[in-house]
């Protein structure tokens, strides 16, 4: 179960009212929440997955919540658990794939407007478990709908950062692949 004050703002944003890759949005974020927590992550980590879709994505274009309004998700969530969620809405996936620069920095890069943002590896690591339990929740409506040949190099890319992973987001992605195989 998630806490009953998260709740309330997916319902007050209308979460349950948009759809998501063949549910709702409620449903797929309260999942992906559910596997965070399984998978041992901490609270900032599992409530930012919790809220990784409100603002839109790069693939998901709904959004429940205007980048406009982050002080909301801010005062509702914290401010670490929305950081994460707005880095998630917010950048290119691809900039996820990104090694550190001398100075131990992450450049991702927004896919709204192109500029550059810089995270550490703590961050990454987050956003990386987050993508992880975002792909590993939709993976069977993804089978349904996609080949392998599409579909494992995404598993294959984030299972490249395993020693970022949790031993359970590694185990769900292993076994995404081998539903493919």
């Amino acid at each position: 179960m998630i806490p009953d004050k998260f709740k309330v703002v997916l319902e007050e944003v209308g979460a349950m009212d948009l759809t998501h890759s063949g549910k709702s949005l409620y449903d797929h974020l309260y999942q992906t929440y559910q596997l965070l927590l399984s998978w041992g992550n901490p609270d900032d980590v599992c409530i930012g997955g919790l809220f990784h879709s409100i603002y839109s994505t790069q693939a998901y274009t709904q959004q429940a919540v205007p980048f406009e309004e982050r002080e909301k998700v801010i005062e509702a969530i914290g401010k670490e658990a929305e950081q994460l969620a707005y880095l998630f809405c917010e950048c290119d996936r691809n900039s996820f794939y990104g090694t550190p620069g001398e100075d131990g920095l992450i450049p991702y890069q927004s896919r709204r407007n192109h500029q550059v943002l810089l995270v550490d590896e703590e961050i990454q690591r987050a956003l990386l478990e987050i993508e992880s339990a975002n792909i590993v929740e939709q993976h069977p409506r993804i089978k349904d709908r996609t080949d392998a040949s599409r579909a494992i190099p995404i598993f294959s890319r984030l299972l490249d950062f395993n020693h970022l992973l949790t031993t359970g987001a590694v185990s769900g992605l292993k076994q995404c692949i081998q539903d493919f195989e």
